[in-house]
């Protein structure tokens, strides 16, 4: 077979509209175009230039470029180009040059005998090149004869010759040979001589060519193009401006690579795709055919082998090991490297430190891949993974060729599932997926086809809740035992709650337990997941604490089982768990993770909000195992527990973390396709709406309800409640008292529908303190009766319940309520209440009330105590309107507060603060006199300020406090005199 040129095939251009000619040429080459032009000026004697370079740099496009600006400059240029059938024809190099000497358009001296020894010229290379004459002397009279036709030419113009060589590669050696003997006499010869020469092509045989080459005096070896190169001929070709990502995209994908840039930046302007960053993600598939077929043919030019280990480098992709490469190509190592060599030398591939291989650059990659047939690609993928696994190669190497194994591969279905577990456990989700929806394709077992669809499930659980649950109904109603409905029930169950479909879950569960064969061992799991599908409908019903009490019951016969209402109580409690509810009892290992927990947690952070025991107490739900968060339900419940650890934030005050925790949820939600219109995205929401009530931000509250329509009718769930107060609270502070009112009834008619029945409805966290809500909104609609009744309902209610907060919340309401003397005594007793609980804006809305109140009443200087210590805790929670109206108060009381805070270092006057920082260096109250000069009572009055402010009892809190700033002890603020006292001067 003859030799297959790249520039027949489109490969490297020539001219015409394959090359990168005229303007393009001189952007992309301009400063090579110098350094040619200036080493072949006339004014160099003997010039002799060799262009090198891969195919497709440019070598042909520069050379006659080159010649044709030396044509119009009046200089007599021979071009000749060697072409694959020369390299074994005698003198086919020099025939092409005699050639050009006898054209008509060929000016030929003014002499007689021209044609005469022209013909002689030729005669004696016919005669070598046909009976290959081994005679010195013949060859050499034939090369001085057609050297003496050159000099005369040149000295009849009066100019010098230019010989240019284009593919000097393909030369026939007894041509190379003549070509050293005339560069040997350049300094005796008018002429100059330009070639360009292909690295290592396989014609070349460097052992009888390779003397030539050191014979030119110059040299210049084409490199890739730049990044600035490529945008300057992006804009060229495409004809619009281009971005930087796809300027990166088209010189990572073509290496740089003149031709294939041209070509690749051609094929987008011919479809009139916009050179951007989508158009850049997907260039490799606008390579033009003629250039991957060129880039084939090439390679099937270099041998079987050559192309086996192409196509393996192809479907291996990057840079494979070179072992690993060998054997998927199916070829020894030795055949290997020789393959290699000679794919190196076309330019095609590189070699890698670690012995490793990969393609030149994308393009010659994708011209491989999609040149092969599906099905050989396939099969090479297929041994692709046997190999990597067989090496120890990691999951997330092999799924790719996993993915493209041919069906009905034995082995095939079994690593799909160990690949997708694998995954799992990493949290990629995404690739877990696309590995178990692969090994669906299969004809599976109808056993095993259950068990991929529960493991798909679970994993989508983290990628997309809805399809999650469509895949996991699946596997629930081709399950045939009670193994396999429990399995697909338990995953199911977390996804329809975590779409506010809640008695559906809790209807599938007890479907599923209910079906348990007498005698059958209990699932304490699928029990306290029923107990949570109730409890997001119905929050703390009897019905939800029975089945609480039935898995308690059931953990004094099995020492491994959970224990929830011990969990619960801890966690309701303020002190450690050991403290409150005894010792810790005894569980698996993986109780912190275990459902009872999840259950529990949740439900405690939203029935005490502000006592509860927060999640960042124990480890975090992220902190857990992968594959034991993925059993207990994964990201959504992650999730959820965010949301609910931003409503307990909220309930302490702690504004700053609560915005935090509430938009991580909704992001995560989001994330996996989970409208906020369910549950739990809007307990996350609701937070969100009290963030900008306190914040004084109602307008962006009231657009958050909007966007997400939230504003209208909201479904009936324990879960939602929340929202609606929340929802109802930013009414009532923008001015709707009916629309707020509206909202508290409907949360209250929910709490009380069936109160008789075993399914009351309750507040998710237990019952609400919507009465104490309601009141206030019945007030600003002016029926302080409806108002009187509620609250005492609400206060008597919360009494009996001992719950702190709610029943410090509903004496507040009280107090605004009945006003007057019985108003105030009640407003001091939420204060007094509220200050003994961590909700630090509920204790500061409080003392802003009873501030306000004694004010009204004429008793300023007990309304400015109140107003201090209410503004300290607002300014401290965020709440800026709350303190704004505390100061406000404070200065119509006849105050006037220099600090936006009256407790902590931004309290301090710049004398305290001085002061302060002068003794916890050490200084004794003598020692700070004399350095201020002032008196020691000075310094001790100072002294007592600063201990009452920073909350601390004497000099050796100082430097932590200075550093570490708290609220510390109200004493200063509450009686306007200090508390402490200042210690002794040493």
């Amino acid at each position: 077979m003859a030799p297959t040129r790249l520039h027949d095939q489109g490969f490297v251009g020539k001219g015409g509209s394959n090359a990168t000619t005229g303007e393009g040429c001189f952007l992309l080459r301009a400063e090579e175009s110098r350094l040619l032009r200036a080493w072949t000026s006339p004014q160099e004697t003997g010039a002799s230039v060799l262009l090198r370079g891969t195919g497709g740099m440019g070598k042909s496009t520069m050379l006659r470029t080159y010649v044709a600006d030396a044509r119009r400059e009046g200089e007599p240029v021979f071009l000749v180009c060697a072409d694959p059938p020369d390299a074994t024809r005698e003198y086919g190099v020099v025939e092409q040059l005699l050639a050009r000497l006898e054209q008509p358009t060929c000016e030929r001296p003014p002499v007689t005998a021209w044609g005469t020894a022209l013909g002689e010229v030729r005669a004696a290379f016919t005669r070598l090149g046909r009976e290959g004459v081994d005679d010195p002397t013949a060859t050499t009279d034939a090369y001085r004869a057609l050297c003496g036709l050159l000099t005369r030419l040149a000295r009849a113009r009066g100019r010098r010759l230019v010989i240019a060589v284009d593919d000097l590669h393909w030369a026939d050696v007894s041509s190379l040979c003549f070509l050293r003997y005339l560069l040997r006499r350049l300094d005796r010869i008018p002429a100059a001589v330009v070639a360009s020469l292909g690295d290592a092509e396989p014609s070349v045989d460097e052992s009888r060519a390779g003397f030539l080459f050191p014979l030119f005096l110059r040299q210049l070896t084409l490199r890739p193009v730049s990044e600035q190169e490529v945008a300057q001929l992006a804009e060229l070709v495409v004809g619009a401006p281009v971005g930087r990502v796809f300027v990166r995209a088209c010189h990572s994908v073509t290496g740089g690579n003149p031709y294939l840039l041209h070509a690749v930046l051609r094929s987008l302007a011919g479809v009139a795709l916009t050179p951007d960053a989508w158009t850049a993600a997907e260039i490799t598939r606008h390579l033009p055919d003629e250039v991957s077929r060129a880039v084939r043919a090439r390679i099937r030019h270099a041998g079987p082998e050559a192309l086996a280990l192409a196509q393996g480098l192809a479907v291996l992709s990057g840079s494979p090991a070179f072992a690993v490469l060998a054997e998927t190509s199916g070829l020894t190592e030795a055949a290997a490297e020789d393959a290699s060599h000679l794919l190196e030398g076309l330019g095609l591939t590189r070699r890698l430190k670690g012995a490793r291989v990969a393609f030149s650059c994308p393009a010659f990659e994708a011209a491989v891949h999609d040149g092969m047939l599906p099905s050989a690609r396939n099969d090479l993928h297929a041994r692709a993974a046997e190999v990597l696994r067989g090496r120890g190669a990691g999951w997330e190497v092999v799924v790719p060729h996993l993915l493209r194994t041919p069906g009905g591969t034995p082995w095939l279905v079994d690593a799909l599932r160990r690949a997708a577990l694998e995954a799992a456990s990493r949290g990629d989700a995404e690739q877990a997926s696309r590995c178990l929806r692969r090994a669906l394709v299969e004809d599976l077992p109808e056993e095993v086809r259950v068990a991929v669809l529960v493991e798909l499930g679970t994993a989508e659980l983290d990628r997309s809740v809805p399809e999650a649950s469509h895949t996991l109904r699946r596997a629930f109603d081709l399950a045939r035992t009670e193994e396999q409905r429990a399995a697909a029930a338990r995953v199911l169950s977390v996804a329809l709650c975590a779409l506010d479909r809640h008695d559906e879950a809790a209807e599938l569960l007890t479907g599923v337990l209910d079906s348990r064969a007498l005698g059958a061992r209990r699932d304490p799991e699928l029990e306290l997941r029923l107990c949570y599908a109730r409890w997001c409908a119905e929050g703390l019903s009897p019905r939800v604490l029975r089945g609480l009490a039935q898995v308690e019951r059931a953990a004094r016969r099995d020492a491994t089982s959970p224990r929830p209402l011990a969990v619960l109580r801890a966690m309701l409690s303020p002190a450690p768990p050991e403290a409150a509810a005894g010792p810790a009892p005894r569980r698996s290992e993986a109780a912190d993770g275990s459902w009872a927990r999840v259950l529990c947690r949740a439900a405690a952070l939203l029935t005490a909000p502000a006592t509860a025991r927060l999640p960042e107490d124990d480890a975090r739900p992220a902190d857990a195992p992968v594959s034991l968060r993925a059993a207990l339900g994964g990201r959504s419940l992650d999730a959820a527990l965010l949301a609910a650890r931003a409503v307990a934030h909220l309930g302490r005050g702690r504004l700053a973390d609560a915005e935090a925790d509430a938009d991580a949820a909704l992001a995560e939600f989001t994330a996996l396709e989970v409208g906020v219109q369910h549950g739990w995205p809007a307990v996350a929401v609701s937070v969100k709406v009290e963030l900008g009530r306190a914040r004084g931000r109602l307008e962006e509250a009231e657009r958050l309800l909007v966007e997400h329509r939230l504003a209208g009718g909201l479904g009936v769930s324990a879960l939602t409640d929340r929202l609606l107060l929340a929802r109802g609270r930013l009414n009532l502070a923008a001015g709707r008292a009916r629309e707020a009112l509206a909202d508290f009834l409907a949360v209250g008619e929910r709490e009380c529908a069936g109160s008789n029945g075993p399914t009351t409805r309750r507040h998710a966290g237990g019952p609400s303190s919507w009465r104490a809500d309601a009141a206030l909104a019945h007030l600003a609609c002016d029926d302080a009766r409806a108002a009187a009744a509620l609250v005492t309902v609400e206060v008597e209610q919360a009494s009996r319940a001992s719950e702190a907060v709610r029943h410090g919340v509903a004496l507040r309401a009280r107090g605004l309520v009945f006003g007057g003397a019985c108003g105030l005594a009640s407003l001091r007793q939420a204060c007094e209440l509220l200050a003994t609980t961590p909700a630090r804006l509920e204790e500061a809305r409080a003392w802003a009330d009873l501030g306000s109140a004694e004010r009204l009443l004429g008793d300023h200087e007990a309304a400015g105590a109140a107003l201090r210590r209410a503004t300290t805790l607002a300014e401290s929670c965020g709440a800026t309107p709350l303190a704004d109206r505390c100061l406000a108060e404070l200065r119509a009381a006849g105050h006037r507060p220099r600090a936006r805070t009256f407790a902590g270092v931004a309290a301090l006057t710049p004398a305290e603060r001085r002061v302060a920082e002068l003794a916890a260096r050490g200084l004794t109250n003598r020692q700070l006199a004399e350095y201020l000069h002032v008196g020691r009572r000075t310094v001790e009055l100072h002294l007592s300020a600063v201990y009452d402010k920073l909350g601390i009892p004497g000099r050796s809190g100082l430097p932590t406090a200075l550093v570490e700033p708290s609220l510390g002890a109200f004493s200063a603020v509450v009686t306007g005199h200090s508390g402490g006292q200042a210690d002794p001067a040493a």
